[in-house]
């Protein structure tokens, strides 16, 4: 978690509160969060856009972490 923290801390803070706000569905809602769609080839892996940045999250049995935080390009899904 440290280094989402360390990553907001480097991105426009407008952008950083909608990450943050996102984030805070996400623990709530998981994988019912609107907006969140299934990664193929990763089972309970799930991923929501933010703007340019995307948002890499797991949901397994209710226990949620966030697996990524980048901003979009060619290597976002790469290395998951």
């Amino acid at each position: 978690m440290d280094k989402i923290v360390k990553y907001l801390r480097k991105i426009p803070s407008k952008e950083a509160a909608k990450i943050i706000e996102t984030l805070h569905h996400i623990n709530s809602s998981g994988k019912n969060t609107p907006g969140s769609i299934a990664l193929s080839g990763k089972k309970d892996w799930f991923r929501i856009r933010v703007g340019q940045y995307r948002i890499v999250f797991s949901d397994e049995d209710g226990d949620i972490r966030i697996q990524k935080l980048t901003r979009r390009n060619d290597n976002t899904y790469k290395n998951l």
